[in-house]
This record gives structure tokens, C-alpha cells and sequence, in this order.
């Protein structure tokens, strides 16, 4: 990253034996880390500023990555905050293929600045 981190996840994958680190930061990406060897796997740019991030539950052995923005100033209003889902395949370790599925309908009235997952309910 080339600014702070913010936010930090797991992302766990059948196809993989261990986690993935997933990490959020103030330069507007989210990263996907092998944690053993310290390599980034996979970048997530695009994102409106400081970036939250979550590990979501695989759905056929494709990883999937929520991601969160807290949005631009325009005078005294937070604009353009988004919430993401990204798809992870192919995954080995060293790299992964990392794709936007969805960007959700910005109906927050102010910056994204985290992200949780209720496995009970099965929402973000």
C-alpha cells in the first residue's frame, strides 16, 4: 500500500490450506496477501479513498471479498461511497485472479468505515 491500512480480513478458500489476508487502505485499494511468504496475490483498485474490507463464505470455490469506500468530499457531503463484491479464482498462493462481480446502490448517507458479516443471517 502506499498509504495507512485501515481494515484487515480473512478470506478462506477450500482450493488453499491456508487464509488469505485481505487489507484496506487509505490509497483507495484493497490487497489479497499470502501471509507466509509475504507476497501480495492481487490488487483491488478503483475505490473512492479509505477502503474497509470483509471475507465473505466461497460459493463454489470462488473466494468473495466485500469491500467498502468512504467516498469523496463535494463541499460538506460524503459522495461516491460504495460497497463492493469481488470474485477470487484461481488462487494458488502466488497469485489470484480477482474480478468485480457487483457494486451495490449507494444508499448510505455518509462514509462506508467498515464492514461485517453475519453468517447466521447470511448478510454484510
Amino acid at each position: 500500500h502506499e498509504n495507512a491500512v485501515t481494515s484487515l480480513s480473512w478470506l478462506h478458500m477450500s482450493s488453499i490450506n491456508q487464509p488469505l489476508l485481505i487489507s484496506g487502505s487509505w490509497d483507495g485499494t484493497a490487497k489479497l496477501w499470502n501471509v507466509q511468504t509475504g507476497q501480495c496475490l492481487a490488487t483491488l483498485p478503483g475505490h473512492e479513498n479509505t477502503v474497509s474490507v470483509q471475507g465473505l463464505p466461497p460459493i463454489d470455490d470462488k473466494g468473495r471479498i466485500a469491500t467498502g469506500s468512504a467516498g469523496v468530499a463535494n463541499g460538506n457531503n460524503i459522495i461516491d461511497h460504495k460497497i463492493r463484491i469481488w470474485e477470487v479464482t484461481g488462487a494458488d498462493g502466488n497469485k489470484a485472479q480477482v474480478h468485480l462481480k457487483t457494486t451495490m446502490a449507494n444508499d448510505h448517507d455518509g462514509p462506508i468505515r467498515g464492514l461485517a458479516y453475519d453468517a447466521t443471517t447470511q448478510m454484510l
